[in-house]
């Protein structure tokens, strides 16, 4: 291969040339990193919001059906009221019954 020397204005042209390539190289990845930043911040933001949202509705239908289950019970109590006070005597029969089953379960140790 040739040797090529370069002289001294050749090489502080060459010099400042490349300067100056990694000056525009430094601004260009300073601004790629901003955009990058900005980028992630909004998706940051993005998924923040998509975050509270669903969690906001997750608690909306938790209180839904915790209304419904409380109406279900309410409606369940009603209902065996109504039935002991239609059939006295057999509620009366069912409870002994079951307090029966229950004292033979636990007296079995």
């Amino acid at each position: 291969m040739a040797d090529t020397k370069l002289s001294k204005t050749e090489e502080m042209e060459l010099s400042a040339a490349l300067a100056e390539e990694l000056s525009k190289l430094r601004d260009d990845v300073a601004s790629l990193t901003r955009v990058l930043r900005e980028g992630a911040s909004a998706e940051v933001d993005r998924a923040r919001k998509q975050a509270t949202e669903t969690g906001a509705h997750l608690r909306d239908e938790g209180v839904r059906r915790l209304h419904e289950a409380d109406k279900a019970l309410h409606d369940a109590g009603d209902q065996a009221v109504e039935a002991i006070r239609r059939q006295p005597a057999a509620a009366v029969g069912l409870a002994v019954a079951i307090g029966f089953v229950v004292g033979l379960l636990a007296g079995r140790k």
